[in-house]
């Protein structure tokens, strides 16, 4: 019984963190990297599209940022899936707009 309490707990915990980054996700606006998010606006198919955790590309949205090292690859996949241009300048732009 102990045992079923425990996973219907962590289901539970994980069905609540999802909705809150999915609710997060869609209803607050994006600090930076708006460049990116303004094209993909699913965050499931950039995540397909890179071959990550759907959750992965929520928090990205969520922080407003996105890690350098997927710079190229996020460069890549856009103009093969979208096909749509984003620039390494564009990702510098939107760096240095949110340190200010």
């Amino acid at each position: 019984m102990q045992r079923v309490r425990r996973r219907v707990k962590r289901i539970v915990q994980r069905v609540a963190l999802f909705f809150v980054l999915h609710c997060a996700a869609w209803c607050c606006s994006i600090g930076g990297m708006k460049t990116v998010f303004d094209k993909w606006t699913d965050a499931a198919a950039l995540a397909r599209a890179l071959e990550l955790p759907p959750q992965t590309v929520r928090a990205w949205r969520l922080r407003g940022s996105i890690p350098a090292k997927y710079d190229l690859e996020l460069i890549r996949v856009t103009k093969k899936v979208l096909g749509q241009t984003i620039t390494i300048a564009d990702f510098a732009k939107e760096r240095a707009a949110s340190r200010q």
